[in-house]
């Protein structure tokens, strides 16, 4: 029981939780997407070895972090080419375009 308590929070660390909304958020490298759209600004979220565990959970991680950006800008869309890894660490860095749009 004693090995249930001390591992226990170490499996949250790493997983930001996504924020009301963010699943809703529209993603894509296609700018085509956002025509007519309102341009609200440009966005740079990171995630840092301190912050994830594994390569693996870097993905989920930084884009929730960019979804969770988005809803608090007021966007319903973004613009990215993705995220960007870098090593040693694991460390990424993502930058999108956000927008209104409807």
């Amino acid at each position: 029981m004693r090995w249930a308590v001390v591992f226990a929070p170490l499996v949250l660390v790493g997983c930001i939780s996504a924020k009301p909304g963010a699943d809703a958020v529209r993603l894509s490298g296609n700018v085509e997407m956002v025509k007519g759209c309102q341009f609200l600004r440009q966005e740079t979220v990171g995630v840092d070895p301190m912050d994830t565990m594994s390569l693996s959970t870097i993905r989920g991680d930084i884009l929730n972090k960019m979804r969770n950006a988005a809803v608090d800008a007021g966007a319903t869309d973004i613009v990215s080419s993705g995220p960007q890894v870098s090593m040693p660490g694991p460390s990424a860095t993502m930058t999108g375009d956000l927008y209104r749009c409807g």
